[in-house]
């Protein structure tokens, strides 16, 4: 891959749930990688009804280079868009082709505002 694809900075972060005193559920977030370069791709759009307004929602692939840490990606994680702060919530990620070059993630922003 070249290195021009990677052109965007992102963090990567754990989701961490707990509860609070009165017993609810409370979600935190815990950085899990601090910096990668990643290449953004959307995917398609669609748009959907939240809240009496209309938002929409954007299928987006993201590539990273290879670690294998990385490989643990699912939806308990979030990547975060250094530039412009734009949250993606990770579906699944994959290593196409097992070719340990990089590593393929969809995800979602939107509907949900990244939470």
């Amino acid at each position: 891959m070249a290195a021009g694809e990677l052109q965007r900075r992102v963090r990567i972060d754990r989701a961490i749930d707990t509860q609070d005193e009165a017993g609810d559920a409370v979600r935190t977030w815990s950085v899990f990688a601090p910096r990668l370069w990643a290449g953004i791709a959307p995917l398609r759009g669609t748009e959907g009804l939240v809240d009496g307004a209309i938002r929409a929602d954007m299928a987006t692939r993201i590539r990273l280079r290879y670690a294998r840490a990385l490989t643990i990606l699912d939806p308990k994680f979030r990547i975060v868009d250094l530039w412009d702060g734009t949250i993606y919530n990770v579906i699944s990620a994959i290593d196409i082709r097992t070719s340990h070059e990089y590593i393929e993630v969809m995800a979602t922003t939107g509907l949900n505002e990244g939470q």
